[in-house]
């Protein structure tokens, strides 16, 4: 059965990797770091691993037996946004001496961070599951869980994605199209969810157990 839970501290370098491990074909990671799959996964572990400490709420995990097999990220209200200073640590942690590839970096973070929605939102992703563990609803069961306790909170909640089968399944769970645009030449979508009227159930034990 699986686990759903808040990572802790020592949760995330794993957390990191699965990420980057997951997400190295993305359209827009490889429009930033190349196609290369070994070169952007490294790239992404990177950075990663210097976001996910500095996200203001843990992400949550997805374990089956005690492996980890899916991770969603959740950035708290005011806590999304990426100023230079941040851009400039997470260009750092990357140690890329690559100044195209930096530059394209930078570019790709200004543009998202110009269009980070206005209200008070918490900002879903990064999201990813196991290779070998896609097509079996993981990911399903971390949106879910996320959404139910968007809905018990009342909370609005906001996401880019640059692939057009997310915005289908991120649709299912009631995130609507806001905008759509072009970074780098990759098609990207912004997507809000309101708060929906809560099913009592549905969140995770292990989320209201973590409630502060």
């Amino acid at each position: 059965m699986l686990e759903l839970r808040e990572a802790s501290h020592t949760d995330l370098p794993a957390a990191a990797q699965l990420l980057a491990m997951g997400m190295c074909d993305d359209p827009m990671y490889c429009a930033v770091f190349g196609t290369d799959a070994d070169h952007c996964r490294m790239r992404l572990y990177r950075l990663f691993a210097a976001l996910l400490p500095r996200m203001g709420r843990r992400p949550l995990l997805a374990l089956d037996g005690g492996r980890l097999v899916g991770v969603l990220g959740q950035f708290p209200p005011g806590t999304c946004h990426t100023p230079i200073l941040r851009q400039l640590q997470f260009a750092f942690a990357m140690r890329s001496a690559n100044v195209t590839e930096l530059c394209r970096v930078w570019r790709w973070l200004s543009a998202t961070e110009a269009r980070d929605l206005a209200q008070p939102h918490w900002h879903l992703g990064p999201v990813a599951v196991a290779p070998d563990r896609r097509a079996e609803g993981i990911g399903s069961q971390m949106l879910r869980a996320f959404c139910a306790r968007m809905d018990e909170r009342g909370e609005v909640a906001f996401l880019e994605t640059d692939k057009l089968a997310s915005v289908r399944f991120y649709a299912r769970c009631g995130f609507e199209i806001i905008e759509q645009a072009e970074i780098l030449g990759t098609p990207n979508w912004w997507m809000r969810r309101l708060a929906q009227k809560p099913v009592i159930g549905l969140a995770s034990k292990a989320l209201e157990r973590s409630e502060p």
